[in-house]
């Protein structure tokens, strides 16, 4: 990628630049923007979920109880 530009621009000015682009250049700059934009989402997921101390086997044992709880509630209805 490019270094990032210093000077600040409107939104107007950025849509103009890009409608000047090509077809093929739009598509390539709107996979790059969503790509960017999928990249900060998942890292600021996985910075929220890194320091999780529960090992794989604990969810798994808390999912499974859950489970149990939720199907006797179904039972006890009928």
């Amino acid at each position: 990628m490019s270094t990032p530009a210093t000077k600040k621009f409107t939104y107007s000015q950025i849509m103009s630049l890009a409608l000047q682009l090509s077809d093929a250049e739009r598509a390539q700059l709107c996979r790059d923007l969503t790509h960017a934009d999928r990249a900060e989402s998942f890292g600021r997921l996985s910075y929220l979920v890194a320091p999780c101390d529960l090992t794989d086997d604990e969810i798994r044992e808390e999912c499974e109880s859950v489970r149990q709880e939720m199907y006797e509630a179904r039972l006890a209805k009928k």
